[in-house]
């Protein structure tokens, strides 16, 4: 049996970890937004 703080804690960290991989999704599609806009400025 795992104790519910921690089973809170695990959860947490999950959720945590998701955030994370989405901000880092977010901004890589947005640096691909920007080389594409700079891309299409200059041609």
């Amino acid at each position: 049996m795992i104790p519910n703080h921690q089973r809170a804690q695990n959860t947490q960290i999950a959720d945590i970890e998701h955030s994370m991989a989405f901000i880092r999704e977010q901004g890589a599609r947005q640096v691909l937004d920007i080389q594409a806009l700079a891309s299409f400025g200059h041609g």
